[in-house]
């Protein structure tokens, strides 16, 4: 996987670090919505994480975050 496929919003990047330290999708949206940050909803978060794992071709959430640590993004 090139630097140049690494690209990540800002959102992108703070939900992946939410899960990289162990939060559920649940728990991230109501972090979010806590903290009035939008988008908040679950719905959201999981369009999210489906939309990263068939960009870097992860079949699992732990393997997003193994292919996107190992590159330094997370």
């Amino acid at each position: 996987m090139s630097n140049t496929n690494l690209i990540l919003s800002k959102t992108d990047k703070k939900i992946l670090k939410l899960m990289s330290k162990g939060m559920t999708q649940l728990e991230i949206s109501k972090k979010l919505a806590a903290n009035n940050e939008s988008p908040s909803s679950v719905s959201h978060i999981e369009k999210l994480v489906m939309k990263l794992k068939k960009k870097y071709k992860a079949t699992t959430s732990f393997q997003l975050g193994v292919l996107l640590h190992s590159n330094g993004v997370v």
